[in-house]
């Protein structure tokens, strides 16, 4: 799996070899090319420890009141 945060740049050297010539004195039967692949940077989203949470809150409750408190983590590793 591609990850920007553990690698965000591979290099490659890829090779091919025919078994004879292609054309008599005018290329060899190997190459070799170089490759660089960029890893872009992505903004994951959070992860929560469930895929649903439910929340019973009482009729008249007070607006502002803490009713759950759910924790999470950034895999980019920012604050949530």
């Amino acid at each position: 799996v591609l990850d920007f945060e553990r690698e965000n740049e591979y290099i490659l050297v890829l090779s091919a070899q025919n078994p004879v010539a292609l054309v008599r004195g005018r290329y060899g039967p190997a190459s070799t090319a170089t490759v660089t692949i960029f890893i872009d940077d992505i903004n994951e989203g959070p992860v929560l420890s469930q895929s649903h949470y439910e929340v019973t809150v009482r009729e008249g409750e007070e607006p502002g009141r803490v009713i759950a408190t759910i924790r999470g983590y950034d895999p980019d590793s920012h604050p949530i």
